[in-house]
């Protein structure tokens, strides 16, 4: 008999289950969630090397294009030159419209080594999670490009065309093998939902799918995890469990007169 009660105590008085804090894959407590729309920008320029162009921004974009044959698409037969930016092959043309092997400057894009939201870094994943999204949705805008910023060896060859740069010495006579470059920059994006602050950098969430959220000028709000403090036991029992612990107080008081009459 009791042993029966006392393992009625024990269960009774027992901790309840608590929910741990939200942790990152690493175990890092994540102390806050992006629950509001916010704009991911950046505190650093964003530099072409090449060609010396710069803007404040999280990425910048050198597109280049050649001026090529092609085939022609009419079904009619022939050529004509196009702008494209990738190398236009043209098996079994002949000399006159043969195209040059390989372009000798490359498009490529630049990310702000300083992107942030809410004042704290955020990841590599977070800004190919944007740029996906800015180009979906053409977030990119166009960037003239100041020549005063072009080395002089690379001013020689290009000249302005505007909104870029070619090497066309008379843009309305093209020659194949003319180059043209023009920049674009994505000056600030929104941030994907649900990113998470860890480490004091944002992430992109575990599960949840990476949907794009619309730009707002609303402060974000940060939640973290509700404090757990320390418990006592009693602090972990409801009232219906007082009660019973109390009535199986009683009984074993009323167990032991009893044992004790026996004698």
């Amino acid at each position: 008999m009791s042993a029966m009660l006392l393992a009625l105590l024990l269960a009774t008085t027992a901790s309840p289950a608590v929910d741990p804090p939200a942790q990152s894959s690493a175990g890092t407590d994540v102390v806050a969630i992006v629950q509001m729309p916010q704009t991911i920008r950046s505190g650093a320029e964003v530099v072409d090397p090449m060609f010396g162009q710069r803007v404040r921004a999280l990425g910048l974009e050198r597109s280049v294009r050649m001026w090529q044959w092609q085939r022609r698409a009419d079904g009619k037969g022939g050529y004509e030159a196009v702008w494209s930016d990738r190398s236009l092959r043209n098996e079994g043309a002949d000399a006159a419209h043969t195209n040059p092997m390989r372009f000798p400057i490359d498009g490529v894009r630049w990310w702000s080594p300083d992107a942030r939201l809410e004042q704290h870094p955020v990841a590599a994943q977070v800004l190919t999670a944007v740029a996906a999204q800015a180009d979906a949705k053409n977030l990119w805008i166009a960037v003239k490009p100041d020549m005063a910023r072009v080395p002089a060896n690379l001013a020689a060859t290009f000249q302005a065309d505007g909104d870029g740069l070619t090497t066309s010495q008379d843009p309305a006579h093209r020659q194949i093998g003319d180059m043209q470059v023009q920049w674009r920059a994505l000056v600030a994006a929104p941030a994907p939902s649900g990113l998470r602050l860890v480490d004091g950098r944002w992430q992109l969430p575990r599960s949840a799918p990476v949907t794009a959220v619309a730009a707002s000028s609303t402060t974000a709000r940060s939640t973290a995890p509700p404090p757990v403090g320390r418990r006592t036991w009693a602090g972990n029992l409801s009232t219906g469990g007082i009660v019973l612990l109390v009535l199986l107080g009683l009984a074993l008081v009323a167990l032991g007169l009893t044992m004790r009459g026996r004698r």
